[in-house]
C-alpha cells in the first residue's frame, strides 16, 4: 500500500501537489478512535487502517482539512507516466547532444 501511494504520488501527474493519504479498511476490525496521520516532507501519509464504522468520520474530518479538495475528472484523467525505459532514458539524455558526443561515450 506504502509503495502504491508513492507510485500515486510521483508518477500521477495530478497526484503531485495533493496529499496522498493510503486507507486501508479490513471489514472486520472494530476500532473506537480514528488513527492520527503523519505525513512526510513530500505529502504522502503513512499508511492508515480505519474500520468500517469510521470511514464516514475519516471522510468528513478530510474533507473539513482540505476543503479544496480536487476535481475527480481532472484526477481520473490525469497522465500517469512512471519510470522511462531505458530507451526514452538514453533519448532524453542525448538529446541535445551530437552523434560525435554519444560516440565518445561509448567503450572501445
Amino acid at each position: 500500500m506504502w509503495e502504491y501511494a508513492l507510485d500515486t504520488k510521483n508518477f500521477h501527474e495530478p497526484s503531485h501537489s495533493l496529499p496522498i493519504i493510503p486507507v486501508l479498511v479490513p471489514t472486520r476490525w472494530q476500532a473506537d478512535e480514528l488513527p492520527p496521520r503523519h505525513f512526510a516532507p513530500d505529502g504522502v501519509c503513512t499508511p492508515i487502517a480505519v474500520s468500517v464504522d469510521l470511514l464516514p468520520r475519516l471522510l468528513d474530518d478530510l474533507q473539513r482539512e482540505f476543503p479544496t479538495g480536487l476535481n475527480p475528472h481532472a484526477w481520473i484523467a490525469g497522465r500517469y507516466k512512471p519510470t522511462p525505459t531505458i530507451i526514452e532514458a538514453a533519448r532524453h539524455l542525448y538529446a541535445n547532444h551530437s552523434v560525435a558526443d554519444i560516440i565518445r561515450v561509448i567503450p572501445n
